[in-house]
Formats: structure tokens, sequence, C-alpha cells
């Protein structure tokens, strides 16, 4: 998105064209466009996938922007969406599938794309959306339209109109420039002696000092002979203003002379001596004191330089200045809140966003009063480690509310309790703050609702988090309430639901479900939004996790309570307390474990854990999961990376680094295979032999689905005991899969013949990819091992025993 274009004009033509109550900016920049719009009363949000971008935007756009890429869409609906740009290089499907997310998302899109205006009008009539001649969208850029549901009747027309209107615009801006061209010339005729004769005295002293260094003075008298030619044309640029400015030259003729003054500054700064001088005198005054000695700086200087060693180090300065840029510019940073509650940080005299940046997030420290990075590190552990830390990690997945600080954690700072005559927090306080996702569930005591009912606790419920293990939870409790005549209910804890997509998944998956859902937001510490819980006393509950079930367990019955165990959470945690408090947990005899797979279930056991559990097997019904792996549109076959680089156990990096020797020893080849990195948080990046690393983005299950049966073969990998969900979801729908053992995780046959698990050193894994391809050449082979797969069809078959154990359990 260009920043040249007038955006309050903009979103003035917007608001007064559309009145839209809620935009979203598919390809933000750096948040003109929404800055604007929240200006004019528009409840405006973006996208962008630099980060360049992102840390220049305006005070309107902070807290309204995120990393993404332009074919992400975050949750819906709006009334309006823009997308200048950020779509062109896009593979045909991938283009495709973002311009149907646009379509459902929104009735009207203003569109512009760099080029082939055609094509583009082709994708939109194949998303169902046509062009509407009536509004004129160049406010925004001269090939920018509307698009609105329908089909267009002249779509050949309509893309000669764009490229005309293109060629009028560029037509001016040549007419503008060269009117431009023709006023400075004629301005500058009168300096062109004096810029010649600078021009030969510049090149005169490059010259000079290209011998010096060429004669190995090691760089000294390379850096005198270039400051000291540099300050002389200064001068003589002063004087010659001076002189201009005495004998009465225009203003213009003045900015003209000084501009080709400039330019030959320039040329001489751009030699090489000049830039290796220029670069050892910055490197210099970085220098600690005692080494800045006269005689010897240039010298110590340039050995690090060319030993590649000042490069590194300065690519690492940047890079953290960057990061620091993106905190300071955060509404969730308080600099002088974080100077005050880290007096060590205030003494050292660093700017406080830069500590945060690079060392204090990784210590555990808090930005500010509104943000905790413990808690926000619990919901997302894939977090730790991550640079910048927790804060940015929130705001490149805009989810900066899993972060939100308990009301302890803003007591006063240090030494501040006394002196203001407040006083000081309490361990309790302390306790509370350090751990607020273990906070108590706040319920209040009601009559009886008429009958049973079956409440489960989630941290969230989003669109595009309803497949996994979120889907299962609601598939298990709506199957439990249906056996036990009971009403649903469903709690979130870090978000408010959205009820509308539940129906949707639970008749997607045959579940024949036809009452009322209740849902309550009832977050892990006061929110304006949110509810205490009624509890009656035939409420059953259903926990996800286990400090869900420690939550709930301080305000319900334990006998009330079992707990939907998907994962050995103790491996979320390094050595302390959160992985204590979660053993504990799983080691707890008085609750009743229901346990997603046998394959974990085995492994809890051989851990002295979940006593008495029972397990039960996940689902792919035929519905959902269309067999064959069929090969995608436009020829390629479809490779599927599990890619989630801030969620440690899913070895992102180890996997890539499997991926890129697949790649460049032709065992997958670019020409034949496009490789679609699915899962939150990977930057786009380029592969070996001009592969393109492709982004789905997020999707609500029916869009995974389908998107699952356009692959033909996948890498997928959890460094835990669970099989995890996509080697399955790759299996049910005819692909062949690679995926690392763990432990009792040896082989999973059991499932599919076309999952294959090999060591997680690199070379297994090639080798497991060789295998992969191979099954990839031969439908039949993989259709066979589909036919005779293990996997269950029916979630009603496969969680029969659990929903029999919460039967018993709950006539007990």
């Amino acid at each position: 998105m260009s920043d040249a274009t007038d955006w309050p004009f903009a979103a003035e033509q917007i608001t007064r064209a559309f009145a839209p109550a809620r935009v979203f900016d598919a390809a933000c920049g750096s948040g003109g466009l929404v800055a604007a719009l929240r200006a004019c009363g528009v409840d405006a949000i973006g996208r962008d996938r630099s980060l360049a971008a992102l840390a220049a935007l305006p005070t309107g756009a902070r807290a309204r922007c995120a990393l993404g890429t332009a074919g992400e869409v975050p949750p819906g609906p709006f009334d309006l969406i823009v997308c200048l740009g950020g779509l062109d290089g896009l593979a045909e499907a991938t283009a495709q599938t973002a311009l149907r997310r646009f379509a459902a998302a929104a009735p009207r899109v203003l569109f512009a794309a760099g080029a082939d205006a055609r094509r583009w009008l082709g994708r939109w009539a194949a998303a169902g959306m046509a062009p509407r001649l009536g509004h004129d969208a160049s406010y925004l850029s001269p090939g920018a339209y509307l698009l609105e549901p329908g089909a267009a009747a002249d779509l050949d027309g309509f893309a000669a109109l764009l490229t005309h209107r293109a060629a009028l615009a560029q037509s001016a801006r040549r007419t503008h420039a060269e009117a431009q061209r023709r006023t400075l010339a004629g301005q500058a005729a009168q300096a062109a002696a004096e810029a010649a004769l600078a021009r030969s005295q510049a090149q005169s002293a490059e010259a000079a000092a290209a011998d010096a260094f060429a004669e190995a003075v090691e760089l000294r008298a390379a850096r005198d002979a270039a400051q000291a030619a540099l300050a002389a044309a200064v001068q003589r640029a002063e004087a010659a203003e001076q002189a201009r400015a005495q004998s009465g030259h225009t203003e213009a003729a003045a900015r003209a002379e000084t501009a080709q003054t400039q330019a030959a500054l320039a040329a001489l700064k751009a030699s090489l001596v000049v830039q290796t001088a220029e670069r050892v005198r910055r490197a210099a005054g970085r220098l600690p004191a005692p080494l800045r000695k006269p005689g010897d700086v240039a010298v110590r200087v340039a050995s690090v330089a060319v030993g590649g060693k000042l490069g590194a180090r300065l690519r690492e300065r940047q890079a953290a200045q960057a990061r620091a840029r993106l905190v300071a510019a955060c509404p969730l940073f308080d600099a002088a809140w974080y100077l005050a509650r880290n007096p060590d940080v205030a003494l050292s005299g660093m700017d406080p966003a830069l500590h945060f940046a690079t060392s204090g997030s990784a210590e555990g420290r808090d930005p500010g009063p509104n943000f905790s990075t413990p808690a926000y590190l619990l919901r997302h552990p894939e977090a730790r480690g991550v640079p910048g830390g927790a804060l940015l990690h929130a705001l490149a997945l805009g989810a900066a509310g899993d972060g939100a600080a308990s009301s302890h954690s803003a007591a006063a700072a240090p030494g501040a309790a006394e002196g203001a005559g407040g006083l000081l927090p309490t361990a309790d306080d302390l306790l509370r703050a350090q751990f607020p996702y273990l906070n108590p569930l706040p319920v209040f005591a009601a009559p009886d609702p008429g009958g049973r009912r079956l409440t489960v606790v989630l941290d969230s419920l989003g669109a595009d988090s309803l497949y996994g293990g979120v889907g299962t939870a609601l598939i298990l409790s709506a199957l439990t309430a249906l056996r036990l005549r009971a009403s649903l209910r469903v709690v979130t804890r870090t978000q408010p639901a959205e009820p509308r997509n539940v129906g949707n998944v639970l008749r997607l998956h045959g579940i024949a479900w036809d009452g009322n859902i209740d849902f309550v937001f009832a977050p892990n510490e006061p929110k304006p939004e949110g509810q205490e819980v009624p509890l009656s006393p035939r409420d059953l509950f259903l926990t996800t996790s286990w400090w869900s079930t420690v939550s709930t367990r301080q305000s319900v019955p334990r006998a009330r309570i079992a707990y939907l165990l998907q994962e050995d959470e103790r491996m979320f945690y390094p050595f302390g307390d959160d992985h204590l408090r979660c053993s504990e947990t799983l080691a707890d005899p008085g609750v009743l474990y229901l346990v997603n797979s046998n394959l974990l279930l085995a492994h809890l056991r051989e851990q002295n854990l979940a006593p008495g559990a029972v397990a039960f097997e996940p689902a792919f019904p035929d519905q959902v999961y269309r067999r064959g792996g069929a090969r995608q549109a436009g020829g390629k076959r479809g490779f599927f990376f599990y890619a989630r680089p801030w969620n440690a156990r899913n070895l992102y990096w180890r996997g890539l680094e499997a991926l890129c020797a697949a790649i460049e020893e032709g065992v997958l080849d670019p020409a034949e295979w496009d490789f679609h990195f699915a899962g939150h948080g990977a930057a786009p990046l380029a592969l070996p032999r001009g592969a393109k690393a492709l982004f789905p983005g997020p999707m609500p299950w029916p869009r995974y689905a389908a998107f699952i049966a356009g692959m033909e073969a996948g890498l997928s990998l959890m460094y835990t005991p669970h099989p995890s969900y996509p080697p399955l979801d790759l299996a049910a729908s005819g692909a062949a899969v690679v995926t690392n053992r763990f432990g009792l995780k040896r082989e999973l046959d059991s499932y599919s013949a076309n999952i294959i698990c090999t060591d997680p050193d690199v070379p297994s894994l090639l080798a497991g990819l060789r295998r992969a391809a191979a099954l990839a050449d031969d439908p039949a082979a993989r259709a066979a091992n589909a036919a005779r797969d293990g996997l269950q069809r029916d979630w009603a078959t496969a969680m029969a025993p659990a929903v029999e154990r919460l039967a018993v359990w709950a006539d007990g």
C-alpha cells in the first residue's frame, strides 16, 4: 500500500460512499488508512507482512494492526475489505483462496493489484464477485475498483478500462516529471560551471585516496584523505550558497544549485575509499574509550570488519533496535512504569524499550501494568525464546488480550508503597499475579435449571481454532450431553466465544444436536464483559487442561469434574513451578481422566500419571475428510508442512532443515510441488531452488478439510507422545505423511500405513520424505493403504468408551 495516498481524503470518501461500521485493511502498510478511518469513527483493523511498516504505525493504528499476510482474514464479518497490493506473486490456488476468504467475510471489497487486471477479474468472478462500474475508487490508487457479489457482463471491457486509467495516470506523472525536469534544468544552468569544478575536485580527492588505499596504509591514510576532501567540498558548498544568497538568486535557483552540489558530494561519498573510511569512523565511535587510540583505531576496526564479525554484530544490533521500536510503539509498553518496577534498568541508563526487547521479556518481566508476560506464556508456551518475547509474539498474532495482567500485578512499584503511604503486596497477591490462570472459576449459587447441565471449560473458542483439541472437546461434551439428556454450556476463560461456529462444527461431524447451547465468558481476572457462572446442584463440568481443572475445582466439588487430557501437558514447560503444578494435577487419583488416544494413555501409565483413566480414539468422518489426496488445481502436487515456529514441540526448525534438504537433493522438485506452510507464526522465506513457501492462513474446519484433501504428501512433527492431529488428518484424506518417533510412539501403522515414522534427525527424516514422495507417485498404493487403515470414521463409535464412563460417573 502506497503511503503517498491522501489517507484522510480516502477515508472520507469511503465513509461517505459506504458508511461502514467495520473495515479490514488486508495490506495496511504503515497503517495510514486504518488510522484515518478510525478518526472518522469506523472500527478499522489491518494486517501487513512487513515488520518495518508496522514499526512506523501512527498512534491511531498501533493497537489495531498486526503482522500477517494479505490472504489472512481475522474473524469477521466486515462491512468492507480494502486490499491494495499484497497478493501479487501468489500461486494461483493461494490467490484464489485469498479472494474466496475476502468474499465470504464482506459484501464489498476495494481492490487493486500490480498487474494483469484481466486475470484478477477472472479470479474474482470465480469467487462470486464482480466490479461495480458506478464507483470510482481512484482516490485509493489509479487501478483500484469496487467488487460486490454478482456476475460481470464484460470483464474484458472493464480490464481495458482499468488499463486505460493506469495509462492516463502514468502519462500524467510523466508530463509532470518532464515539466519539473525542464524547470530545474533552466534554473541550474547558472551553477553548471561551479558544479563541474566541485565534481573535478571531488574526483581528484577520490583518486588520491584510492592510491593511498592501494598502497596498503591500512585504511588510515584513506580515511584522512577522504574526510579532508569531504570537508573541503562542504566548505565550498556553504561558500557557494552564501555567495548565491548575496547575489540575489531566487529561492528555486538556490535549491537547484544546492541539489547539484549535494549530488557531487554524494558521488564522493559513494566511492569505495570514502565508504570504507566512513564505516571505520562510525565503528570507532561505538568502541569503548580505552580502545579509541588515534594511532591504531582504524586498523583495529578494519581487522574486525574484514573478519566478518563487525557485520554480524551490526546486523544483530539493528534487529534488536527494530524490535525495540516495535515495543516502544506498543501501547501496552509503559517506559516510566517499566523503569520504576526495574530499578536495575534505570541505574544502567539503557533505553527501557531496548532492554525489554533484548533481555527483559526473556527474564519474565512485564512491559507495563496491562500485560503479564507469565500469563501470556502460559497460554502461548511457544513464545518462550522468541526474539522480543511474549509482547511481540502477542502483537504478531493479534492476541494481546491473552496477556491481560492481574489487578494484583499492577501493584505499586518497589519503594513506592512506604513513600506513598500504601501497603506492600502480600504473598497471596504475588502468587495470584504470578499464576492468574489458576484463579478460582467465578461462580454463584443458582436454582436447578430443570435437569442436568454439562459445562465444558475452554480457554477460547474462535472460528479458526475449532478443529483439533478444541473441536474434540466440543464433540465429546455434545455426545455426553445427549447420552445424559443434559443441557450444554460452554465457558471460556481468556476471550468471549464465537457461538455461531459451534453448531456448524457439530453438524459437520454428524452430531445430531438440536438444542440450545449457553455461552459464558468467565475471565481468569475481572473484566467489564466478564460474567460469573451459575452453579446449581446437578451441574457437571468437563475441563480441558490442567489449569482449568485446578481453577474449576476451587469453586466446584471435585466429584462433579471430569478432565479431558489430550497431551502430556508437563511438556509445555521447563522444570519449574508450572511443571510441578501440572505434574501434581496429572497424578491426582481423585480426578476422572479421559485421554485422547491409547498411545498417550500408555505413555501416561508408564509415567504413573492419570490413574484410572479411560482412552478414546479421534474420528475422521468421511463427510469431512475426502479420501484420495487429489492433485490440486494447476497441475502441481500439494505438500503440507506443519509450521508453528513458536510452538517448540512442533520442531519447526528441524522440519525446515529436513524439507530444505529434500528440495536441494531433488526428493521434492519445486517444478512438481507447491509447499504449504500451515500453522501460526511462520514468516515468509525463500526455499532452495527457487521454491516458494505458501501460507494458507487460519481456516475454519470445513476449509481446512478441503485444503487437506488437496495434499499428496506432508511433514508434521510433534516432539511429544501424542500422534497429533495433522498426520492423522492427512492420512484420513489419503496423503502420505512423515512424522517423528518419541518414546512409545514408534510406528503409527495401526492408524494408517500412509503415516511414516522416523527418528527426528535430518537424515532419517529425509529418508522418510523419500518414502513419502514414492507413495505420492503411487496413488494406487496410497488408496490401498487408506482402504485398510484403522482410523475411526464415526465420532459416536470412537468416543463410546469415554461417553459410557462419563455416564457411570454422572450417575454415581
